[in-house]
């Protein structure tokens, strides 16, 4: 049994194992890098340290999370062992999933485990696999 950050990006769900997440912050709007790559929206200063913001959404679905409409309920994933926050649509809660409710599926290597938790479905975000797939 592992704990879960469940969130969203627009209409899906997701979760993270929560020990690749350092902190979970209220979105700040950051400030822009020039030429950098599209996921990039920027950085941010997390307890004087820059770190930089990946939207997620962009990552693995090719949208970008709209910043013009309420971002009352984004928020910032800050990883583990990283200088990179994930944006995220909302953040529900943190949840325990037993191993048996994990299936492995044959999407990318991105998105490669789904779980059930209640009566619903989660894709599990593995942080390592999206940071190395930004850097190829």
């Amino acid at each position: 049994m592992k704990q879960y950050l469940l969130f969203k990006l627009d209409d899906n769900r997701h979760c993270i194992d929560i020990e690749e997440v350092k902190y979970i912050l209220k979105y700040s709007k950051p400030t822009s890098i020039p030429l950098s790559i599209p996921e990039c929206r920027g950085v941010v200063s997390v307890k004087g340290e820059l770190k930089t913001v990946i939207d997620l959404n962009l990552c693995l679905y090719g949208n970008e999370i709209d910043l013009t409409k309420d971002t009352e309920n984004l928020k910032l994933l800050l990883i583990n062992n990283s200088n990179k926050c994930f944006l995220v649509s909302d953040v529900n809660e943190i949840v325990t999933i037993d191993d048996n409710e994990i299936k492995e599926v044959t999407l990318n290597t991105v998105l490669c485990k789904m779980a059930k938790y209640k009566d619903d479905v989660f894709t599990i975000v593995n942080a390592k696999d999206v940071l190395e797939n930004l850097e190829n």
